[in-house]
């Protein structure tokens, strides 16, 4: 074998497109960090992580991703929520909201979807689905419109002791 050249092999590969998910990191604008206590309204149009504490409302068509060290006094309006830390207060997501293993939410819940990881707490109503989406939709006609729901979701109440 010493002395023979070896001739190369042309090898062909299947070009496959795959997505890849972008990282948490990457979807994240903007951190108020574990030491950072803010009082007052956030309004943003992007995403926010909050890692430290935060009281008042926040308000966005964005992302708001709530650290596992993270208390959250607030009235939320989001487009979308994911929750490791502790919320107090109401949450209309436009979206969905996720409520992760160590998570913790004392609060009602209105939202187009909802995500409960095995380990979370609730304590609250939920409004999830079809009355949210009945109740977007009654908003945006034009000229006072009515819309009726002809089987109404029944309200899902969990409460826990903490």
């Amino acid at each position: 074998m010493l002395g023979k050249r070896r001739e190369s092999v042309p090898v062909e590969t299947a070009s496959v497109k795959q997505e890849v998910p972008k990282t948490m990191s990457d979807q994240i604008s903007t951190v108020l960090s574990a030491d950072t206590h803010f009082k007052g309204t956030l309004s943003f149009e992007k995403s926010l992580k909050i890692e430290g504490g935060f009281d008042g409302e926040i308000n966005t068509t964005g992302s708001l991703y709530i650290g596992k060290e993270a208390k959250v006094k607030a009235e939320i309006k989001v487009g979308a929520v994911y929750v490791d830390g502790s919320i107090t207060g109401n949450v209309t997501a436009q979206e969905k909201v996720e409520l992760r293993s160590s998570s913790r939410l004392i609060g009602d819940i209105k939202a187009s979807k909802l995500v409960v990881e095995e380990g979370a707490a609730l304590a609250g109503h939920c409004e999830i689905g079809i009355k949210s989406t009945a109740e977007k939709e009654s908003s945006s006609l034009k000229g006072g419109g009515n819309v009726s729901v002809k089987n109404p979701p029944v309200e899902a109440g969990i409460g826990l002791k903490f």
